[in-house]
């Protein structure tokens, strides 16, 4: 299973589309919703590389791109104290998917970037629903 991802659940007969909202690979859960669960407000970062100093981050206007063929998206960034960066978007984003590559640019400038740990969710947390995945 993917994030995103709709066909192929085993599961089905709402009125509305489900989706993979989210997967635990600790638990073995796969957890199913509707469309608006799969938006996120931010992201958190691991493994992050800048290429300017981490306090510095804060202060630019960001494009971060949350995949390959994302058109970038508008926000901003901070570092914690664990060195992990936090993201909140302008306008929240679709299908944030841990394990993905997440970098950060200023115009045409590449700041850095790091790996998806965690999107910040935008509603409550998905019900478990497909186990065994």
């Amino acid at each position: 299973f993917t994030i995103g991802q709709r066909r192929g659940l085993g599961v089905g007969g709402g009125d509305e589309p489900l989706y993979v909202t989210r997967i635990d690979a600790i638990r073995n859960r796969v957890y199913i919703g509707p469309e608006e669960e799969l938006y996120a407000s931010g992201a958190v970062l691991g493994e992050v590389s800048l290429l300017i100093e981490p306090a510095a981050l804060a202060s630019f206007d960001l494009d971060v791109k949350i995949r390959y063929k994302h058109s970038a998206a508008a926000g901003r960034a901070t570092i914690d104290a664990d060195g992990r960066a936090r993201v909140r978007f302008a306008e929240p984003q679709k299908a944030i998917t841990p394990g993905q590559s997440a970098v950060f640019f200023a115009g045409d400038r590449l700041l850095g970037g790091g790996v998806i740990d965690e999107a910040i969710p935008l509603v409550s947390a998905a019900t478990p629903s497909v186990e065994g995945a």
